[in-house]
């Protein structure tokens, strides 16, 4: 009932692709590296999933490995569970899954829930076999990501920031008008992102943030937290916050539109942006790494979501 170990070491990864999931290759067998070019570049196999394994064929928006040890999937074709050798997809049907098909984020609190944030109803959440669907914007917004905040969860929705508490789920909207984002720091400090700015949460209250100056503001398009620093992706780059205010993101070039960050095993740093690009930096981001392969949209395209497992292996 866990993820098995590969037989080989390296990477194992599922593609998400904007446009959606094909299979290229059959059951129990691995991808040679014709069949994905950066796979010549290093040393790491690579195993694609499609719809020929069970797969939805569609984006995977969000990756999640539970403590029961399975990978769960959110897809704009229903929620996936996966085994390691077996998709099981939960569909809104009959009531008998989430509220909707397309999902976009997930989380497990300490209770061992599985909540389920949707594109266009609201929020789910999973306990046992049962699905329960929470009192968040009438289910009808879009709940781009969660996080747990302490004793709370907190949903960044196309309405606001909503927090709900985990004990008895009680909900309550603490703003901004729109949240695109959120992130948490190793000591659990909270920001959300808006159009309009970024903020620290404090409780159900929210305490602006300096935006950087280096550039005008625009949209946010990512905001995480790497190597306990918080970074922020906008149009032109990508930056980190010091003590000292704002600092252009070190890996030597610029980086523009980044929509996902993720660190593997090895401490190397998988950068997608919103241009089709996805590019890995070595240790730390420091010394740039990119690889030309990786960087043309007939290989990995713009990645969706990245999850590295408890046997190191990095999904994407």
């Amino acid at each position: 009932r866990r993820i098995r170990r590969p037989r080989w070491p390296g990477l194992l990864a599922a593609f998400a692709f904007g446009l959606g999931l094909h299979a290229s290759a059959a059951e129990g067998r691995a991808i040679r590296p014709a069949d994905v070019r950066v796979a010549a570049h290093y040393d790491d196999i690579i195993r694609h999933y499609g719809s020929a394994d069970g797969l939805p064929q569609a984006s995977v928006n969000a990756i999640l490995q539970r403590q029961d040890g399975y990978l769960w999937l959110g897809t704009y074709g229903g929620l996936t569970r996966f085994d390691g050798s077996r998709f099981t997809v939960f569909r809104s049907l009959a009531k008998q899954g989430p509220s909707s098909d397309r999902i976009l984020s997930l989380l497990e609190d300490p209770r061992r829930r599985l909540w389920i944030g949707t594109e266009d109803a609201g929020l789910n959440v999973l306990e046992g076999d049962r699905f329960m669907r929470l009192p968040v914007c009438e289910q009808r917004c879009r709940v781009g990501r969660l996080l747990r905040a302490g004793t709370q969860v907190l949903a960044a929705t196309s309405v606001g920031l909503f927090a709900i508490d985990i004990a008895d789920l009680r909900v309550r909207r603490i703003g901004p008008e729109r949240a695109l984002d959120l992130a948490a720091t190793h000591r659990g400090t909270a920001f959300v992102a808006g159009p309009d700015g970024l903020w620290r949460v404090d409780g159900d209250a929210l305490t602006r943030v300096a935006r950087p100056t280096i550039h005008a503001w625009s949209r946010p398009t990512f905001l995480s937290v790497i190597d306990d620093t918080l970074v922020l992706g906008l149009a032109d780059n990508l930056y980190r916050l010091h003590a000292d205010g704002w600092h252009v993101f070190d890996t030597g070039q610029p980086l523009p539109g980044i929509s996902m960050a993720v660190s593997d095993a090895a401490g190397r740093l998988w950068l997608s942006d919103n241009l089709a690009h996805t590019r890995r930096h070595g240790q730390g981001a420091r010394v740039a790494e990119s690889d030309p392969a990786m960087r043309s949209p007939g290989n990995f395209g713009s990645v969706q979501s990245a999850w590295v497992d408890r046997d190191d292996n990095l999904w994407l």
